[in-house]
């Protein structure tokens, strides 16, 4: 398996990089050159973990075969990092004689609390620690800013799980803006469901299987609208109202200095293949987006993807940054669908009469889940620019608690009992008639 890992690692076109680094043999030969090698182990646990292949050359050639014992150099090195390390570090070291040549494969892990330092003792007492991080400009000492997101990083990275419900018309095959939902399907859906032609709804609301599909397909794009609402003027929210319904009460920081991209409709992915339900359709899509999809600002040198995932009946729409991921995963579970409304829902009546009778055959549910997760890259440069793509982050996770999250929703809904007093008094009133 070591040997599948060191030719894989040689076969990237990209050679050394954030997690991969090239060391010969004559760095196990004098002090200086081994204190720049445990540096390297140091900078890479900083960073995400990695591989250092020793005997190795910077173009990614084997060396040829190692000058000394092998073993005693695997004691030496095990030596260097207990020795001059801290905290301890469990680094995994594999001496491999490959045709080529010979290698010794360090595996580094990354660290999972707080950051590990080069340190230099007297007595058996550290007197000096050094921190290093592996950067795209190579091996760094940290800034005492640096330093402290080091220590926090754990805490910054993060996973929200939300569950959206849809009450759906079967009898007309709509998305109905009369029933209480939460207001992403007060909108953006039913602008493009309930405006489709007959052959089209008959393709999604065919079963639970394809309406699922469909969701799946169409949630990236869902999403990149509403947060086209929030983001169209700048990517930072200096205020954000979560019991306000309105966009107004948002309060923007615009400042011109802030570098940022901009996405326009026709900048979004298309659809691929795999968006069987989607391309099978014969609305005109790209319609929908430029009626729908304000301009979009985000953090510079942010990348949009979308990707399907068929085998898992999900989808993914990723912002890619070169300081920060964020993911946000799709995914349905059909044999979850459900007749009538989702009996959670304060307009759910409990009710044998034939008027409910027909309310639970006319409309269904199905649930949806999104999984929203957020990882942040060590901040190189610029450290104040990165506390602000860990804010705007922070509003896109208020967005979908507030716009897209059915929990959330039914906490500011009316008790069921409105709603039962509400019916009652309607079928008094159509008996009076």
């Amino acid at each position: 398996m070591n040997f599948n890992l060191i030719y894989e690692i040689l076969k990237n076109p990209d050679k050394e990089n954030l997690r991969i680094e090239y060391k010969q043999f004559g760095i196990l030969d004098k002090k200086e050159s081994k204190k720049k090698l445990v540096h390297e182990i140091v900078g890479i646990s900083n960073k995400y973990g990695g591989h250092i292949l020793i005997g190795i050359t910077d173009d990614g050639k084997f060396e040829g075969k190692i000058p000394w014992d092998s073993d005693i150099i695997k004691g030496q090195i095990n030596n260097l990092i207990h020795s001059y390390i801290s905290p301890k570090i469990e680094c995994e070291i594999n001496f491999l004689q490959c045709k080529e040549g010979d290698v010794f494969l360090i595996t580094v892990p990354k660290k999972k609390d707080i950051p590990f330092a080069y340190i230099s003792s007297s007595n058996g007492e550290i007197i000096k620690r050094e921190y290093l991080i592996r950067t795209s400009h190579g091996l760094k000492h940290v800034t005492d800013r640096q330093l402290q997101f080091l220590f926090q990083q754990e805490d910054i990275n993060f996973e929200s799980f939300y569950q959206m419900i849809i009450n759906y018309s079967r009898k007309d095959s709509i998305i109905p803006i009369n029933i209480e939902q939460p207001l992403i399907l007060k909108r953006s859906f039913p602008d493009l469901v309930n405006n489709l032609n007959i052959d089209d709804k008959e393709i999604i609301f065919r079963d639970s299987n394809s309406l699922g599909q469909f969701l799946t397909e169409i949630c990236p794009y869902i999403l990149l609208i509403n947060l086209s609402h929030y983001f169209n003027v700048s990517w930072i929210i200096e205020k954000f109202n979560n019991k306000s319904p309105q966009n107004v009460l948002l309060r923007h920081t615009i400042q011109l200095k802030k570098p940022f991209s901009q996405f326009k409709s026709n900048d979004l992915p298309k659809p691929p293949q795999e968006a069987v339900v989607l391309n099978s359709l014969n609305y005109e899509f790209d319609y929908y987006l430029n009626k729908n999809f304000n301009s979009l600002i985000f953090p510079p040198e942010t990348e949009i993807f979308i990707e399907y995932h068929s085998d898992s009946r999900s989808s993914s729409l990723i912002l890619y940054n070169p300081d920060f991921t964020l993911n946000f995963l799709f995914s349905n579970q059909p044999y979850r669908w459900g007749a009538g409304i989702e009996r959670t829902h304060p307009e759910f009546i409990d009710d044998s009469s034939d008027d409910v009778k027909a309310l639970y055959e006319n409309f269904a549910h199905l649930p949806f889940y999104i999984n929203y997760a957020a990882t942040f890259n060590f901040p190189e440069t610029n450290f104040d620019l990165f506390k602000d793509y860990y804010n705007f982050s922070l509003i896109i996770r208020k967005i979908l608690k507030r716009d897209w999250d059915f929990n959330n929703f039914l906490k500011k809904l009316p008790h069921s009992i409105h709603y039962q007093n509400k019916y009652k008094l309607d079928k008094i009133l159509d008996n009076l008639k």
